[in-house]
């Protein structure tokens, strides 16, 4: 039996994290071994360690260690990391090694968020790396960047769109005719480029002009904080719910109307899909990464501003009668079909073996 590790470098919750429990358990069904290690929660040192330079190198420590006496046959690393994998190159070189591109690095040399020579230097060192390492993309669109930036060639790229697991999607009839408890919802990680705080940026201009769609906020991370301080400095709490941890899918898409994501980057975007899936119309920023086949329940701003954002759901309000009698039915059994995890293990495995 082939042992697999699963590396996610985070020890919070999310789309990374979840995909790659998702995988683990299902291949656990088809005996193979497999299990998943997350840097930042299983490799805590006991004792404090202030130094970040140090907290690294430990955690690279007890990773090698725990690789070497398990002795696993297949590292599948989720973390985006480059670090992971040139670790993974020069101390396991005779190991089955996979880089899952869930477009982390990707979305740093896009949105220009670090000075370009290191970029340039970052995507030199991965084209030089994914020679011998197979790397996973999440989506149609996260292939073509990675082929933009790291130039990774067609044998050593390959698209694999995510999974989604319907069996907890557990389905429910929503009448057509609204009746839930907020009219906009966003449920994921509580970090900055989420766009979160353009959700907040809205809520303040209902609250001046006397408007009334409320909102439901759902989600733990390192941003909580300053939402929840920006929603009591305002008076926005008969706007906005926030809630710091996750509800159930089924519960929290049950209270919405409509599901706003207003990051600028999303490599699939899982919740985006669950939503759809749903029955639940989407307002974003980008749907490169959303499958064309599900763009009648999406709606793309060309930018962000509070006077577009509100046209669109007084949009949506009009129109979404007749887009679910024409399309959710159809759309949802297209899911079931393409996102489906068995299918998605079948093909994993026919990579492994390559």
């Amino acid at each position: 039996m082939k042992k697999v590790l699963h590396i996610c470098s985070g020890n919070y919750y999310g789309g990374i994290e979840e995909v790659a429990r998702l995988i683990s358990s299902e291949q656990l069904k088809n005996k193979l071994s497999s299990e998943v290690v997350y840097f930042q929660k299983d490799f805590i040192s006991k004792m404090k360690i202030n130094n970040r330079l140090f907290t690294k190198v430990y955690y690279f420590f007890r990773f090698i260690r725990l690789v070497r006496l398990e002795r696993y046959d297949i590292l599948h690393n989720h973390s985006g990391g480059l670090l992971i994998d040139i670790f993974n190159l020069m101390f396991f070189p005779n190991t089955k090694l996979i880089s899952h591109n869930h477009g982390c690095r990707l979305r740093i040399y896009e949105l220009k968020l670090e000075p370009k020579f290191v970029s340039i230097i970052k995507q030199f060192t991965a084209k030089q790396i994914y020679k011998k390492i197979l790397r996973i993309s999440v989506s149609k669109f996260i292939y073509e960047l990675q082929n933009k930036y790291e130039r990774t060639s067609p044998q050593k790229n390959i698209r694999l769109d995510n999974p989604i697991d319907f069996d907890k999607l557990i389905d429910f009839t929503q009448n057509s005719n609204m009746g839930t408890q907020y009219n906009c919802g966003y449920l994921g990680r509580i970090v900055h480029y989420k766009g979160l705080k353009q959700l907040v940026d809205f809520a303040i201009y209902e609250k001046q002009n006397g408007l009334n769609y409320n909102i439901l906020i759902s989600g733990p991370g390192d941003f909580a904080n300053e939402i929840e301080k920006s929603i009591l400095e305002n008076k926005l709490d008969q706007i906005v719910y926030f809630k710091n941890d996750y509800t159930s899918r089924r519960d929290f898409f049950k209270k919405i109307d409509i599901f706003i994501s207003l990051s600028k980057f999303e490599s699939f975007g899982l919740t985006l899909y669950e939503a759809i899936f749903f029955g639940k119309p989407i307002i974003t920023l980008q749907k490169k990464s959303i499958d064309r086949k599900l763009h009648p329940f999406v709606w793309c701003l060309t930018d962000y501003t509070p006077q577009q954002l509100l046209c669109t759901i007084q949009n949506i309000y009009d129109n979404i009668d007749y887009i679910k009698e024409k399309h959710a039915s159809e759309i949802k059994e297209f899911m079931k079909k393409k996102y489906s995890i068995s299918n998605y293990i079948k093909s994993l495995e026919k990579i492994y073996l390559k």
